[in-house]
Parts: C-alpha cells; sequence; structure tokens
C-alpha cells in the first residue's frame, strides 16, 4: 500500500512542472459571415463560432442559420501560414434540420494531416496541416452539398465532393458543392 501511495505521489510530482509550463488555452469567439468563394467574406451574419487553442491542437464549434432544411453541410479546417493556405482539412458535417440552425464540432491536432480537401487542392496548396496552433490564423469554412441524397449522404458529410474533378476553382464551387459561410480567427 505505502509503494504504491509513493508512486503515485512521484507521478504527480513529476507532472506538475509539466502542467505549469504549458500555455494556458484561449478562446476566440468569430461571427459566421457569408462568403463569396473567389471574394471571401460578406457582412451578412448567420452565427456565431469558437475557437479554443492551446498548445496541443485546436477545438472548434460552429453555429448558423438559415441554412435549407435537408441540406449536407460540411466544415472545413483552412489553416493559413504567412504566404496563404496551408491545409484545408474536413472539420464536420451532417444533414441540417427542419429549422435551418446547425452546430457543428470538431477539433485538430497539431500535425495532424487527416481529412484533406482534394489531392489536386493537396498537390497545389499543399495538407500541412495545424503546426503552430496558437499563431496560425484558422479559418472555418461551410460547404453546402445540396439536399441530402439518401444514396450519397455518407459522401456528402464527410468528403469535398471532387472525385473526378481536376480543376481547383471547379472544385471550391461546383455544381455538388460550394462554400457559403466562414468564421475567421486570426493567429496570436
Amino acid at each position: 500500500m505505502k509503494i504504491g501511495l509513493g508512486i503515485a505521489v512521484a507521478i504527480v510530482a513529476l507532472a506538475l512542472p509539466l502542467a505549469a509550463s504549458a500555455d494556458p488555452a484561449t478562446k476566440q469567439v468569430a461571427d459566421v459571415l457569408g462568403w463569396v468563394e473567389g471574394a471571401g467574406p460578406t457582412t451578412d451574419v448567420f452565427g456565431t463560432a469558437s475557437l479554443v487553442r492551446n498548445d496541443g491542437g485546436v477545438s472548434m464549434t460552429f453555429r448558423t442559420s438559415q441554412i435549407p432544411a435537408g441540406e449536407a453541410v460540411t466544415i472545413w479546417w483552412v489553416i493559413l501560414g504567412p504566404a496563404g493556405p496551408v491545409s484545408a482539412q474536413f472539420a464536420a458535417g451532417h444533414v441540417v434540420g427542419g429549422s435551418g440552425l446547425a452546430t457543428f464540432s470538431g477539433h485538430l491536432a497539431e500535425g495532424d494531416t487527416s481529412g484533406c480537401f482534394s489531392p489536386e487542392f493537396t498537390a497545389a496548396v499543399g495538407c500541412d496541416g495545424l503546426t503552430d496552433a496558437q499563431k496560425q490564423t484558422v479559418i472555418l469554412l461551410a460547404r453546402f452539398h445540396g439536399p441530402a441524397d439518401p444514396g450519397r449522404i455518407p459522401i456528402q458529410i464527410h468528403t469535398a465532393e471532387t472525385a473526378g474533378v481536376t480543376d481547383i476553382p471547379t472544385q471550391l464551387c461546383s455544381p455538388l458543392a460550394c462554400q457559403y459561410q466562414a468564421a475567421i480567427f486570426p493567429g496570436a
């Protein structure tokens, strides 16, 4: 019994300095704005999003409105570097209910490069993932995929739906899917 207690005390004593040296989590809140592909954000406000940053990654909540009932929607992490986008990765997705209100949440760890937008986009921009959770600018981009199609829902709510489309502008806004809302979180 004494040995077990001694080991527990030693583990806590070793862990305390590590926890104390970590930067605290920070929370940012931003409006969910309209988005026009190629032009950027509009002044139309549809909701509120938050981003919590810590040394290991970022977590988000994206609350929005005025989405057509039954619309398939995905949220994408767009990570910026000094010269522009360095990564675009899947964050969350689901079919929106009858109220037109939707809430999405997700987490992205530093170094995670899963869920990249498309091979063509990755070849042009990269998929470096998040490399500095505290300092990189993060854009949460809502991509609308049209009415939920029962045979395609998993594709609609988990991918960019760009298979077979090699032209990046068409990938970003095509008959299958287009970006319509975004929240922007400047880095520190």
